[in-house]
Parts: structure tokens; C-alpha cells; sequence
């Protein structure tokens, strides 16, 4: 649907989805299902992927319950903006992660344009600078990453709200295993969204993301762009004159 050329799925060990189904309904696609896992095999598989099929080459990534938004993605395609990037000498979009969470569960409406959807999300984001480490690579690299500040207090763990969705491989990428930062890139200046739908939750429980006290209902795309939580740079505008 974003206009990808080729596509490529993991499933991992235990996932319940279709393969064949998953094929039959989407063509050009290639599907991989994990077996005998051992801790960060997914990274370990997606790594591989891209060293024999990503060099030179975009790419995206996410998950079955994320959405990509991008800057003018209503007048410019997902392969017009990565010409645009490569003109400007980007291989990389810094994406924030604004995860929906419904007291309806599955039940809630799916199209996120729509006035009388029922998602709610917390912005209480905060931006670090700090370290992460590429494990297939061995590596430790200077990182910028967005926390959930208020949900990482909930949890007692830390809540990352940042993932690099859009890159173009080489093999001197440095790359966190959940692709929450990465490393020896030329960052875009702008900033995407990953919409994340979170809909296996306990809407009683005080760990709910909508128990956070300055949690916000989800009304489209245009609020993010308001809240300059989706937001165009510089480069990018100077481009489109």
C-alpha cells in the first residue's frame, strides 16, 4: 500500500498468521517464519536480509501494527520523498512512535482520519542523547532516541518512542536491534511518525498508557503535524521551492 517494490516478513516463532494468505493478498512479497529461535534472531535475520538484498538500496521497516506518516505524503509519494532525500544527501527519516491504545480494543475504529475514532496516546516524550549497540555488528555508537518518560516511570523499564522506519542500507549502517536509533547515517531533517496500535491492553490496569494523566484522544494526522510531533525541515522545504 506505501509503495514498496518488494516486500519481506518475518514471522517469528509461534505467530499464528497465514502465509499463504499473507501472499495470496499481497503478491511480490516473500515470507519467512522463525524456527528454533535464540534471543535477537530477529535482528540477527533482518541484518542478513539486508546485507544480500538492502545495499543501495531503501528500505523500510515495521511491524503488522505500525503505520508510516511521513512530510506531504498526501502530494508526495514514498518514493518521491526518498529521490527528494537523495538529492539532499539523506539515507535515513527519524520517526517518532505514537502508540494508540483504545478502551475498545479491537473493536476500535481503524481508519485514523476519522473524527470519531476512539484512540488515545500520551506525548510526554523526551529526547536522549546516549549510546546504543548494534549486536550483529558488535558495536557501540552515540545515539539520539526519544523515552517515554512518563509510561518508562510506570513500567520500571525504559519505553523507547523513537525508530529509524526509513533507510538506506550500506554496510557501515550501525543499527539498535529494535531500530530505535542508528548509527554512522546522514539524518533527514525532518521528523516521520510510526502510528503503533496497541490494542492488547488492560484498560484497569494503573501500567495502561491510558492511565497517563495528560493522555490525548487521537483525532488524525493534521493534530500530529499541529503538535509538530510530524514535522518537515529545512532542507526538505527549501527542496519543494
Amino acid at each position: 500500500q506505501i509503495g514498496v517494490d518488494r516486500a519481506f516478513v518475518f514471522l517469528e516463532q509461534g505467530h499464528r498468521m497465514d502465509a499463504a494468505a499473507l501472499r495470496n493478498r499481497y503478491g511480490n512479497l516473500h515470507v519467512f517464519r522463525g524456527k528454533n529461535q535464540a534471543p535477537g534472531s530477529p535482528g540477527i535475520f533482518l541484518r542478513n536480509l539486508l546485507y544480500r538484498f538492502g545495499e543501495g538500496n531503501w528500505c523500510v521497516m515495521l511491524n503488522t501494527d505500525e503505520r508510516l506518516h511521513y512530510p506531504y505524503e498526501r502530494e508526495v509519494s514514498l518514493k518521491g520523498l526518498c529521490q527528494s532525500f537523495d538529492e539532499l544527501g539523506f539515507d535515513s527519516l527519524f520517526c517518532q512512535v505514537v502508540e494508540l491504545s483504545s478502551p475498545e480494543g479491537k473493536n476500535a475504529t481503524s481508519d485514523e482520519d476519522s473524527g470519531a475514532r476512539n484512540y488515545w496516546f500520551s506525548n510526554d516524550v523526551e529526547r536522549i542523547d546516549s549510546v546504543a549497540r548494534d549486536i550483529v555488528m558488535n558495536r557501540i555508537f552515540p545515539a539520539s532516541v526519544l523515552v517515554d518518560i512518563v509510561q518508562s516511570k510506570t513500567d520500571n523499564e525504559i519505553r523507547f518512542r523513537s525508530k529509524i522506519a526509513l533507510f538506506k542500507y550500506h554496510r557501515g549502517l550501525r543499527l539498535a536491534n529494535d531500530l530505535r536509533t542508528i548509527g554512522h547515517a546522514q539524518m533527514a531533517d525532518c521528523q516521520g511518525v510510526i502510528l503503533r496500535y496497541n490494542e492488547e491492553i488492560d484498560v484497569l490496569s494503573q501500567k495502561s498508557p491510558l492511565s497517563a494523566p495528560n493522555h490525548l484522544r487521537f483525532t488524525g494526522i493534521k493534530q500530529l503535524i499541529e503538535m509538530n510531533v510530524l514535522k518537515s525541515g529545512d532542507a526538505l522545504e527549501a527542496l519543494r521551492r
